[in-house]
């Protein structure tokens, strides 16, 4: 039986009217006949050990916080693909297995074994995505010849066609796909087309869904001084006085200002209380995001992005692309997560800071294409493009590596849609099982049972239940 938490009913109740499923899963066969299956007892044959599993060391996102997938059990609450928390149900035992270390076009990374499952698009249903958008649909019907413009005034096959247009109805063009679920070796296998392309995509998560957090700086403010403010003091450098008026608007009068070139408007402001504020969240001299501002609400998660692009951040130009630059690689970690939590797509690339011909070391550049604007400071706000391109939205699989048994596990959540975010980088992977669901689904009833079998007794004390 099921150990559920005691509050396991007002968490229920939390979560019901939020589920929001983004696609439906297409079952397998087996799982088809299973599903639409009257009668009251199913026999299932299959092998043991074949859970879907991932390296536990993966940092797994939690509503309070990052932990590896070791430390998640069932009661836990993890992030769902809609961004919604959803309740672990279940968990495998651990087992070293072999596997493969996928690699994302923007450098993300899961370890998982040979029958893990994933929700992807290949190349076949991206190109139908496309097509069966209601935008390309009007630009082709808008570019299609009429079919009655030769026709004869008078005539019944121009009469036919106006009428059989006139009572076409549109809701009957096929829909958009929605993905199939597919384990990792099938995506091994066919990881290119025919023609070398990338096969395999996977959607992006929906900007996380955290409730308001009472932080103790404001966020816009925090940013813009981890972006342009002395790492001891309670002083931010620039010369756009709408940054400064910002933090003005957030409760922070200015005590001091240094001019350091008149010419170009570049000074040095001191705030009241911020070094107090700094040092009691021990950030002086210590440059990092705070867990806390990190699972905020969306709306605080913005304004700490804003601040920190609006300070230490530019727009590319031609693609009118964010991008965020840092030797201190913790921001840029934080800049990534922080537009990722948003529903963004973002890569991180490490380069080498130079000045004057001399090296500095490392730095850290993120890049992505915001769905929304990140920007406050209006200079950049109005270069800023907001994404169009449908890449925007997926990762790509680039490569697939072998690699030898590793400690792996898996989890089974509550979403509706069997999934979860995985690794620090909010990556969607799935678990999926018919019989399993079927026997955990009543498990809240009360005496309620399941048996599941197993050939061997090994396999049977095994206490491994997904």
């Amino acid at each position: 039986m099921l150990d559920l938490p005691e509050d396991w009913d007002k968490i229920r109740e939390f979560l019901e009217p939020k589920r929001s499923p983004y696609w439906m899963e297409e079952p397998s066969l087996t799982q088809k006949v299973f599903l639409k299956s009257m009668h009251k007892e199913a026999l299932f044959g299959g092998a043991a050990g074949g859970g879907k599993m991932c390296d536990i060391c993966h940092i797994t996102p939690t509503p309070s916080g990052f932990r590896k997938l070791a430390d998640i059990h069932p009661g836990d609450v993890v992030f769902g693909r809609d961004g919604l928390p959803h309740v672990v149900l279940a968990e495998s035992e651990v087992e070293f297995i072999e596997g493969y270390e996928l690699t994302f076009d923007d450098g993300s990374q899961v370890r998982c074994n040979d029958d893990h499952l994933w929700l992807t698009f290949d190349a076949k249903e991206l190109a139908a995505l496309t097509r069966r958008t209601p935008e390309f649909r009007a630009t082709r019907q808008a570019k299609r010849p009429s079919r009655t413009k030769n026709a004869p005034v008078h005539g019944s096959v121009q009469t036919l066609t106006i009428e059989r247009n006139r009572t076409n109805n549109p809701k009957k063009a096929l829909p958009a796909p929605t993905g199939t679920v597919r384990t990792t070796k099938e995506i091994v296998d066919t990881l290119v087309t025919k023609t070398g392309r990338r096969n395999h995509a996977i959607p992006v998560t929906a900007p996380l869904d955290i409730p308001e957090r009472d932080l103790p700086i404001d966020p816009y403010v925090l940013g813009a001084w981890l972006g342009d403010g002395f790492s001891r003091e309670g002083a931010i450098c620039g010369e756009d006085d709408e940054i400064f008026k910002e933090i003005e608007k957030a409760g922070y009068s200015i005590s001091s200002v240094k001019q350091r070139d008149p010419q170009k408007n570049y000074k040095e402001i001191w705030f009241e209380n911020l070094r107090a504020h700094l040092r009691e969240n021990h950030l002086l001299g210590n440059k990092h995001v705070p867990t806390q501002y990190l699972f905020s609400a969306e709306h605080q998660r913005l304004a700490l992005l804003q601040g920190l692009l609006d300070t230490d951040g530019t727009v590319a130009k031609t693609s009118g692309s964010a991008e965020f630059t840092n030797t201190n690689k913790n921001l840029a970690d934080a800049v990534a997560f922080l537009a990722r939590s948003l529903g963004m797509k973002a890569t991180i690339r490490e380069g080498r800071a130079t000045l004057n011909g001399k090296d500095h070391g490392p730095k850290w550049t993120v890049k992505f294409v915001a769905n929304q604007h990140v920007f406050r400071l209006p200079r950049k706000r109005a270069l800023q493009k907001l994404s169009q391109r449908r890449t925007t939205q997926y990762r790509y699989i680039v490569k697939a590596e072998r690699i030898s048994a590793i400690p792996m596990k898996c989890i089974r959540v509550s979403s509706p849609d069997s999934l979860y975010l995985t690794t620090e980088n909010l990556i969607p992977t799935h678990n999926s099982s018919a019989l399993l669901m079927a026997a955990l689904q009543f498990v809240d009833v009360p005496n309620y049972s399941a048996i599941l079998f197993r050939r061997t007794y090994a396999d049977l004390d095994r206490k491994s239940v997904v």
